[in-house]
């Protein structure tokens, strides 16, 4: 968003998060609280919230925590885009999983979560390339499984989803310490192929 204040773009950016949950806010009181001109941590980025001062309008999409399946957030005028989004278990900490489909290609982001929700197999089904967070080892204690899918968990969401390719992201010290052990047993249930993400990598769906 910073680097936006230099860009050419006039059109509006959408940002989409959850609404409020237990003691987190929703995206939009999270997004006034940073941006606001009055008292906001960033406040001279104010023009965002309504498309002044030279900066684009920010489209705040808020999915409430009640919302029943896949929310369809953006499409195109041709139908070559499209974004819908799912609440995801996350503890008590509200989170939204995204798929989008560009052209004939699907690619699902899992966002922080647990696994326990079986209606995220179909949210993911048959993915070209599925981007699921590995923050966790599989021995990992019963406050972080509330928080974090373990490997044999993401391997087989991976499999039951029908993922044509597996990219890991989001590790932590202790997801990285066994990388490799970690790695498989994530293979162990998932037979497509499977990536650990490095940054500025670049991964296409379907694993190539």
């Amino acid at each position: 968003m910073k680097s936006g204040y230099f860009s050419d773009r006039v059109r509006p950016l959408t940002v989409a998060g959850p609404g409020p949950g237990g003691p987190f806010p929703g995206l939009g009181t999270y997004l006034n609280s940073l941006l606001n001109a009055e008292d906001g941590a960033y406040g001279y980025l104010s023009g965002y919230l309504n498309g002044t001062g030279g900066l684009v309008r920010l489209n705040r999409v808020e999915v409430p925590s009640g919302a029943d399946g896949p929310v369809p957030l953006e499409q195109t005028s041709e139908p070559v885009f499209e974004v819908e989004t799912m609440h995801v278990p996350h503890g008590i900490v509200p989170a939204l999983a995204f798929r989008l489909r560009v052209g004939e290609r699907i690619i699902v982001f899992a966002s922080d979560q647990n696994g326990g929700d079986p209606g995220f197999v179909d949210f993911a089904k048959n993915a070209d390339l599925l981007v699921m967070h590995m923050a966790i080892p599989q021995d990992a204690g019963e406050a972080a499984r509330r928080l974090h899918a373990t490997p044999e968990q993401i391997g087989r969401i991976a499999a039951a989803a029908g993922a044509k390719a597996l990219l890991l992201s989001h590790f932590m010290a202790r997801s990285l310490v066994d990388l490799d052990g970690n790695l498989a047993r994530v293979r162990a249930h998932h037979r497509g192929p499977v990536a650990a993400a490095q940054d500025l990598g670049c991964y296409l769906p379907g694993g190539e």
